[in-house]
């Protein structure tokens, strides 16, 4: 009876999103009067952005063509981050324009504008505009199919290849209190093509009166669609390894205003060198792997501060101690995806890996290795349902410092029960998720319209396991640790699902609901984010 009770509750919180997309139906698409006048409103924005694009592509031309200076370099470096940012707005306002049923065409009307006779300008016209084509195609340039080419979506190596808790100027946690620094983030110079990129990050935490640091070089050879780069970065952070289940910025605030960090924290010191290559491929493409070796020595961090501006009595959690000592580790790391923008959750593809081999020949207090893989699919299903699902496991070998160990439970992994609730060396995390948007709203009645006019309703499922087994009882330096093998200790008993529902803002990224555990009875967790889940 177990095992049966234990299936069905792993098929209720699997499939039950796709059971309700399938009693809601897909309702048919209708132009109110007020669609319309929000479809014109979106159109003539976008029109408007699309021409200060034009622009910007003038100006960053007419920079290239200066003296070599670093006000030149600065120029160049602002268009490209005005671009760049034209390029996530207009992207949405093609998101919300389908959303209201109508043709994301905003790139081609405005495309119609130009002279057709633009092929036939003199040759510096067209050689201003020459980034903007392929170069295998001499054809007037069509920004829709050229312009996400040249800005391809990114998104970071898994740790401990980078870490974002740096590229800040403000943070706010349990162990470091105020953060205030500057940064100069990693970046792709797809146009400029400088033959040195230059990164480095300088802050200093008030709290636990520590000054962090780092300073990077690369080296970047470009090809056709591609960049081969090699780099080297020392560093002296203070990191985290669940920057995958929970947000920076959102971390600072929940910190700060509810006496709630979801970070545990380390210190690390040391340094890495890289080899990557990214390709920007056809069909919205993107793709990147590399190799690194990193040398670090980590370091335990204490709480060092209990205030916030709201909490009442309650206390942040004590920061956990790890297994201090030095990690000599090669990491090879991969990942593609065809997302519309970074910030776009509403279709596509992410998936990425990463494999550590850690001690060995290359020395060290631990040897170990281990795999962690994430693939994440975004599906549209009609014009006002999205089901979006992830998946991610990792599984390790060897001597598994605590810093390495996995953990489930809470904002970001399994919300229905408890913080890093349970924790081991090998992990399987499913998660999906049903949007019901706003859109809709249109064609409802009674008390759902007014839900879904100004928000999205969504239903979510999660389920997941960790392996069990003992950490290690010694008294030296690997006391807390996993010994582990990758088969002997590949078992899973007692998944752990819940389910949940919230209410989300337009675009998805806000969401406040509940989430209830289905292995007990149990009152449910609240659950607010400002970030989108996964």
């Amino acid at each position: 009876m177990r095992v049966f009770e234990t299936l069905y509750r792993v098929a209720l919180s699997m499939f039950f999103p796709i059971l309700l997309s399938t009693c809601i139906g897909y309702a048919q698409v209708g132009t109110a009067e007020n669609d319309s006048v929000a479809l014109h409103e979106l159109r003539e924005t976008q029109k408007t952005l699309l021409e200060e694009m034009r622009v910007l592509g003038i100006e960053l031309q007419e920079a290239k063509a200066e003296a070599p200076g670093s006000e030149r370099d600065a120029r160049i470096d602002d268009i490209e981050r005005r671009l760049s940012i034209l390029e996530a707005r207009i992207e949405t306002l093609d998101s919300e324009i389908r959303a209201l049923g109508g043709d994301a065409d905003g790139w081609d009307r405005w495309s119609d504008d130009w002279d057709p006779d633009w092929s036939d300008m003199d040759t510096e016209i067209d050689d201003k505009w020459s980034w903007w084509l392929k170069d295998d195609d001499e054809q007037p340039f069509d920004i829709q199919e050229n312009f996400f080419r040249k800005y391809p979506g990114t998104f970071p190596w898994m740790f401990p290849l980078t870490t974002r808790l740096h590229e800040t100027i403000f943070r706010y946690n349990r162990v470091e209190g105020a953060y205030i620094g500057l940064a100069q983030v990693k970046r792709l110079f797809w146009h400029s093509k400088p033959p040195l990129v230059s990164t480095g990050s300088f802050g200093y935490g008030f709290a636990n009166k520590t000054i962090r640091y780092s300073l990077g070089l690369y080296f970047p050879i470009y090809l056709e669609d591609q960049i081969i780069e090699i780099g080297a970065e020392g560093h002296n952070f203070t990191d985290s390894k669940d920057q995958w289940r929970f947000d920076r910025d959102e971390n600072t605030a929940t910190a700060l205003f509810a006496r709630e960090d979801f970070m545990d924290y380390f210190e690390r010191r040391g340094y890495s060198l890289t080899a990557s290559w990214y390709y920007r491929g056809e069909r919205d493409w993107n793709i990147r792997a590399g190799v690194g070796y990193v040398h670090d020595t980590y370091a335990s961090m204490n709480r060092v501060t209990n205030w916030s501006f709201f909490g009442g009595d309650k206390r942040f959690r004590i920061n956990p101690l790890i297994n201090d000592g030095n990690i000599n580790s090669m990491l090879v790391s991969a990942g593609a995806n065809n997302l519309p923008a970074i910030d776009d959750k509403t279709r596509g593809w992410k998936a990425q890996f990463s494999l550590e081999m850690a001690g060995g020949g290359m020395r060290g207090d631990f040897e170990f290795t281990q795999l962690v893989a994430e693939a994440v699919r975004y599906q549209p299903l009609n014009e006002h349902l999205n089901l979006n699902m992830r998946v991610r496991t990792g599984l390790s070998d060897g001597m598994l410092p605590v810093q390495r160990q996995f953990e489930l439970g809470g904002p970001g992994s399994l919300p229905g029960y408890r913080y890093k609730e349970f924790s081991g060396s090998h992990v399987l995390l499913f998660n999906v998720e049903l949007i019901i948007r706003s859109t809709l709203a249109g064609e409802a009645r009674g008390w759902a319209r007014n839900i879904l006019r100004s928000s999205n309703l969504i239903f979510f499922a999660d389920a997941g396991a960790v392996n069990d087994i003992l950490p290690v009882a010694t008294q030296d330096i690997t006391r807390g640790a996993y010994n582990v093998s990758f088969g002997g200790d590949y078992s899973f008993e007692g998944l752990k699902t819940d389910l949940g529902v919230a209410l989300g803002s337009a675009d998805g990224v806000f969401r406040i609901g509940a989430a209830w555990r289905l292995d007990r009875s149990e009152s449910a967790n609240f659950i607010i984010r400002f970030t989108h889940p996964f």
